[in-house]
């Protein structure tokens, strides 16, 4: 009993997200999935694929470092160490991020909630991030 306006917002938020190698279907027996960590038929078939990691210069990125706000109770502070940049979220420790594409770059140590992260730049500085393709973070400092 939904309104076409919300199904279509729901449909557009869903393709916002990139898509995933990930095998599913309703005929197998269900499997472990090492991907999503659930059991659904075809799981032993999935593999979860380490980034490439590319080469990248701090200094090319130093106006993303800053803090970020994902969510109220959410704080993303990229910095640097050395040639690296780090990410931080929350308190956690902070890690190295690592550039798997462009403005692209995972960490893959820090809330499994940010697999991947994109800088967006505006005007030429960047303004804010965004987690997995979808959830926007906006600069705070």
């Amino acid at each position: 009993h939904l309104a076409d306006a919300d199904l279509d917002a729901i449909f557009a938020y869903l393709q916002a997200y990139r898509p995933v190698d990930h095998a599913v279907d309703n005929v197998n027996a269900p499997t472990a999935c090492p991907v999503c960590g659930g059991t659904h038929p075809l799981g032993e078939y999935n593999r979860v694929r380490p980034a490439a990691e590319m080469p990248y210069a701090a200094s090319d990125w130093a106006d993303a470092a800053g803090t970020y706000h994902l969510a109220d109770d959410v704080r993303i502070t990229i910095g640097r160490r050395g040639s690296r940049l780090t990410m931080q979220v929350n308190d956690e420790a902070a890690c190295d991020l690592v550039a798997t594409a462009g403005d692209r770059f995972v960490c893959e140590d820090v809330d499994e909630r940010l697999d991947e992260i994109e800088f967006v730049r505006e005007g030429g500085r960047v303004t804010r991030l965004i987690d997995n393709g979808a959830d926007v973070a906006r600069r705070v400092r």
